[in-house]
């Protein structure tokens, strides 16, 4: 092994480990913003930062495109990181993403035992439940239907969601190179199922919880 494929083997689990940060500050984010929404409290912090009522929405929208767009950054890098990583060499990478220990690690395979897939489910599953988490904690931050700028960054959320979704389908197929058998198809099947429960309940969540924010939240107009 060359210290150019060993150094691009160990880079792997840097890899993952970003991403796994990234996600836990991203969630952090959001349940402390919808816990703030719920407290009825006009303002919330951010890294220090008091945001005021009026202005939660937009800076909210620019974290979770910036957290996003990371997380695109980080899923394409590591895509190509597995590309160029010989086949000798590869049975190590690919075992590294499965086996890492990120609650939503989405490559999670640990064979073919069911109960294994079902935790692959679930943990993938709960992707879109944090997504919608997010539109709730935006919901509790009044968005203006108005205003151009969230409007824009409202679309560049949703795209950057969607395409983070298409990396980690290619990431399943460069993992594929590793025989891991046809479990392992059987095993991204469950997470396919996983995400579309997890997509209709984050949805039923949302419909239930943004309906019992406090009245001054749901009916209070800001005046810029």
């Amino acid at each position: 092994m060359t210290m150019e494929t060993e150094t691009l083997v160990k880079s792997v689990g840097s890899y993952m480990d970003s991403l796994e940060s990234i996600t836990n500050w991203l969630i952090v984010v959001m349940l402390l913003k919808t816990w703030n929404a719920y407290s009825g409290t006009r303002e919330f912090e951010v890294l220090g930062a008091k945001i005021d009522r009026r202005h939660a929405a937009t800076v909210l929208l620019g974290i979770y495109c910036f957290a996003f767009t990371a997380l695109a950054l980080q899923f394409g890098r590591l895509h190509e990181v597995l590309r160029y990583i010989p086949d000798a060499q590869f049975g190590v990478a690919a075992t590294s993403v499965v086996t890492h220990a990120w609650l939503l690690n989405p490559f999670s395979y640990f064979g073919n035992d069911p109960l294994e897939m079902v935790f692959g489910a679930i943990s993938f599953g709960l992707w879109p439940v944090i997504w919608w988490f997010g539109g709730l904690s935006l919901r509790s931050a009044e968005p203006d239907p108005k205003n151009a700028l969230q409007k824009t960054l409202l679309v560049y959320y949703g795209a950057a969601s969607f395409f983070v979704v298409m990396l980690i389908v290619f990431i399943w197929t460069s993992l594929a190179r590793y025989d891991f058998g046809v479990s392992y198809w059987f095993s991204v099947g469950s997470k396919v199922v996983g995400i579309i429960a997890g997509a209709f309940a984050g949805s039923r969540m949302f419909d239930k919880l943004a309906n019992k924010f406090p009245a001054e939240i749901q009916i209070e107009k800001v005046v810029d």
